[in-house]
């Protein structure tokens, strides 16, 4: 279960940034929404073990997260080649079970297996975001978490997307701003952050 105790999220000099939230999820499958500002990324900074901020109050997770930010652009170094780096990041799993994980998300998402044998700069940022969630999918990690996965994709790959994370992540926290993706939050707890406004359950 992904559970909350008044946890709430502070700068080091006290600024609030998550105001203090309290929610269960048996599923452990959220849809996280909220303005910009609001917190979602802290949050799931935060879920990952990531956030530089001051936590207080009660957080559990069903085991350990794993994050994809939200600019898939600044996770890669320019000087290797993506498999490698993509390597980096597997940990929950055997390799044989990663590529096969990998390849079938690849396919999943449009693409090629050999933007693997590619450099950053030779990807577009819709290619390098659905590669980054291909990899981050094939790790198994115990909790997914996912900053704007779907920002800036075409309409049918964002759909593939979503289909494609509620199939091969067991947990995960999605936080976004699209409306039609929350919408479509049919097997999904919602947690909204911030006042309700069109965001809003």
């Amino acid at each position: 279960m992904i559970r909350a105790k008044e946890l709430s999220i502070s700068t080091r000099d006290g600024r609030i940034i998550v105001p203090p939230i309290s929610f269960e999820c048996p599923r452990d499958r959220i849809f996280l929404s909220g303005a910009s500002g609001a917190g979602k990324t802290t949050l799931i900074e935060h879920m990952a073990g990531l956030s530089p901020h001051k936590a207080s109050g009660l957080l559990e997770l069903p085991g350990p997260a794993l994050l994809a930010i939200q600019d898939a652009s600044t996770t890669f170094s320019p000087y290797r080649r993506l498999l490698g780096q993509l390597l980096d990041g597997r940990r929950f799993c055997t390799r044989d079970e990663w590529d096969r994980g990998l390849a079938g998300n690849l396919a999943a998402l449009g693409l090629d297996e050999s933007v693997l044998s590619l450099y950053p700069h030779q990807l577009s940022a819709g290619m390098m975001k659905r590669l980054l969630l291909a990899a981050v999918l094939a790790a198994r990690a115990p909790v997914t978490l996912l900053d704007e996965p779907t920002a800036g994709l075409d309409p049918s790959v964002r759909w593939s997307a979503l289909e494609l994370v509620r199939r091969s992540a067991s947990a995960y926290v999605i936080a976004t701003h699209d409306p039609e993706l929350l919408a479509a939050a049919r097997h999904e707890h919602r947690l909204h952050l911030g006042p309700l406004g069109k965001e809003g359950p």
